[in-house]
């Protein structure tokens, strides 16, 4: 009952901040005369199939870290781009700019390194791979440690990804896709993650 209860606010908060992101954009384009583009109505609809499925897993299968790292990763999406929106348009003090552009950084690393190393199991494909998720987090957070003292997410906040550990983050993100790759051609033919 309690998993329920945390994934429904999650969800609600992910939720929240994506709609406000749509908002936000949609003002800033209105003010220059041009309507919302297509795009940000197609991005509302794949951004709100993250948290939606990120409470589906946990409410029906809490012991799963698969949902929770879906909703952990969609709230860090709202957050970061409500937060970009909110550096281009000025509106709001830079002490709450800053932490939101920031958070951003964290939404690829969850969702291009941790997701495909975990699935489907929600477990490390193997001991071996311990230390790639520690060092991956710990970059991870130094990247977003950094993005928020430099101020550098706050001047460019669209640029965010355009940093020295964007490139870790691609070896990253590729060896995460070797090891789920690896898995699901050596499973056996009994194990979900077996190939059908």
């Amino acid at each position: 009952m309690r998993s329920r209860l945390v994934a429904g606010v999650l969800a609600t908060g992910a939720v929240a901040c994506i709609v406000a992101n749509v908002v936000i954009t949609s003002r800033i384009t209105a003010s220059h005369g041009v309507p919302l583009p297509v795009t940000e109505w197609v991005y509302l609809v794949v951004a709100l199939l993250l948290p939606a499925l990120g409470w589906l897993l946990p409410t029906r299968r809490p012991e799963l870290r698969y949902g929770w790292l879906l909703l952990v990763s969609a709230l860090f999406l709202g957050l970061g781009l409500t937060g970009a929106g909110l550096s281009i348009t000025g509106g709001a003090p830079v002490w709450l700019i800053s932490p939101l552009s920031a958070i951003i950084a964290v939404f690829p690393g969850l969702n291009w390194i941790f997701l495909p190393l975990l699935f489907p199991e929600g477990r490390l494909p193997s001991r071996r791979w311990r230390a790639f998720a520690w060092i991956s987090g710990i970059a991870i957070a130094v990247h977003t440690a950094g993005l928020l003292l430099s101020g550098y997410a706050v001047r460019q906040p669209m640029r965010v990804s355009e940093s020295p550990l964007a490139l870790f983050a691609v070896l990253s993100a590729a060896s995460a896709r070797a090891a789920w790759w690896r898995r699901w051609k050596s499973a056996a033919p009994g194990c979900p993650c077996a190939r059908r």
